[in-house]
């Protein structure tokens, strides 16, 4: 049996927004009605969508930051096996498709496919949010087991 693979990339429809480090948990929760979106540049980091807006943030580690892409798909993708590949998701990252969390990430050097068969709709909205991480890390931990000179910041290593 043949397979018909194709792609759809939604590189030029994100925006980002900011929001208090820990407020929301999922995209259902969020409002960003009093909030100005950001363009995103996508593939790219915060920085470089902040810059090609002319704008910019000091201590953009201290609040999360939702990157939002509204796509449509054809109906033969609605009933195919379909797969959301992500890489280089930096910090603490959540991902969420049409409500449904799919993945939460802490590592941007493992590219990450996602089964989304059964989540994907004629039309819908991916939600990335990566999270504070200074919020993280002033979350307490337990202790790790060893000091390491390697950083200055103990709540790294968990």
């Amino acid at each position: 049996m043949n397979t018909i693979k194709t792609e759809q990339y939604i590189h030029d429809r994100w925006l980002v927004y900011r929001s208090t480090a820990g407020i929301f948990d999922s995209p259902d929760r969020a409002e960003f009605s009093d909030v100005v979106p950001i363009r995103a540049v996508v593939p790219g980091s915060l920085f470089h969508s902040l810059d090609s807006n002319d704008l910019s943030c000091e201590r953009v580690e201290d609040y999360d930051w939702w990157y939002v892409c509204t796509f449509e798909t054809d109906d033969f993708a609605l009933f195919s096996n379909s797969t959301l590949n992500l890489e280089s998701l930096a910090t603490i990252s959540e991902v969420w498709l049409n409500g449904t969390k799919l993945l939460s990430s802490n590592n941007m050097f493992l590219p990450v496919n996602v089964d989304t068969s059964n989540t994907l709709q004629e039309n819908n909205t991916l939600y990335i949010c990566f999270r504070s991480v200074n919020y993280f890390l002033q979350q307490k931990r337990p202790r790790p087991r060893w000091k390491t000179s390697l950083t200055n910041h103990q709540q790294l290593r968990w």
